[in-house]
């Protein structure tokens, strides 16, 4: 779907450009047999149009890095894994157990995030963490989450967690997850918002 509007966007403007070109083309033959005054009124107009074209130019340059960018898989960069494990380094994550990272199998950028992630909380000791594949994420999940039981009494983790999280940037929701067991709790990575 990306794919088609991006080539969409890139014939668009490829049209709009090859059409404005004959036109300007054609508007040169003419003003050379014009007279000058015809000649000074038939430039202002191709500046106003001139400007026109680079403000859509600039508009459709602007709306494709927004659509490249919306497609550019998450991934963990040196910046966030550092903050990420800084924070986690700061408490002894044994007492927490190992932290299930989950996403839908069948999401391939998602499985990816969740290499990242897993990799990350694995290199700080005392801590450890596993990846998986989970078919109970609901479909229109997006980003990540943390899920637990309860959302009103977190297992002691969740904080330092969510805390990691934050420091490293890194955007999650709270979710409840009613298959946990009460001092339980597990990282969801849903769809790219």
């Amino acid at each position: 779907m990306y794919v088609l509007s991006l080539l969409g966007i890139v014939f668009a403007s490829f049209l709009a450009f090859k059409d404005i070109y004959l036109e300007l083309q054609n508007a040169q033959k003419t003003l050379a047999a014009q007279g000058p005054e015809v000649q000074t009124k038939a430039l202002e107009k191709l500046q106003v149009e001139n400007k026109q074209l680079k403000a859509d130019l600039n508009s459709t340059n602007n709306q494709l890095s927004a659509l490249l960018a919306s497609m550019k898989p998450r991934r963990l960069t040196p910046e966030e894994r550092d903050k990420f494990a800084a924070a986690l380094a700061s408490h002894d994550g044994q007492q927490f157990g190992v932290i299930s990272v989950r996403a839908i199998p069948s999401c391939h950028e998602c499985m990816a995030y969740v290499d990242d992630i897993v990799n990350t909380i694995n290199s700080v000791p005392t801590w450890a963490a596993h990846g998986s594949g989970n078919y109970l994420i609901k479909v229109d999940f997006s980003g990540v989450g943390i899920g637990m039981k309860d959302t009103r009494t977190p297992p002691a983790g969740v904080h330092v967690l969510a805390d990691a999280l934050k420091a490293a940037g890194l955007q999650f929701t709270i979710e409840t997850r009613d298959v946990l067991a009460p001092d339980k709790f597990v990282l969801d990575v849903g769809n790219k918002p």
